[in-house]
């Protein structure tokens, strides 16, 4: 069970052991850092970032591979890597 208190900007989590390490693990995955990239790869990664495939060229190849979500920022230069600490190393 969530349970947020606004006014303390708390989030109380109760339930079994297995449910709270998941809630933890899904808060863990919501932030995740910017990696600047070079003009090239960025625009590689803006090329590439619709294809299905899992060819060594794809965004997809690189979320299956480390487990992270990668978002690529239209407006700069850089990239953001979503997920647990150990898949975000993975990507980087």
């Amino acid at each position: 069970v969530l349970k947020l208190d606004r006014c303390r900007g708390v989030l109380k989590v109760t339930g079994t052991d297995r449910a709270i390490i998941d809630v933890r693990r899904q808060l863990e995955s919501l932030g995740g850092p910017r990696r600047p990239v070079q003009q090239a790869v960025w625009a590689e990664l803006m090329r590439t970032r619709t294809l299905e495939t899992t060819s060594r060229v794809s965004v997809a190849w690189l979320q299956q591979m480390s487990g992270c979500r990668v978002h690529i920022e239209r407006s700069q230069q850089e990239v953001r890597l979503f997920g647990p600490k150990e898949t975000v190393a993975i990507a980087d």
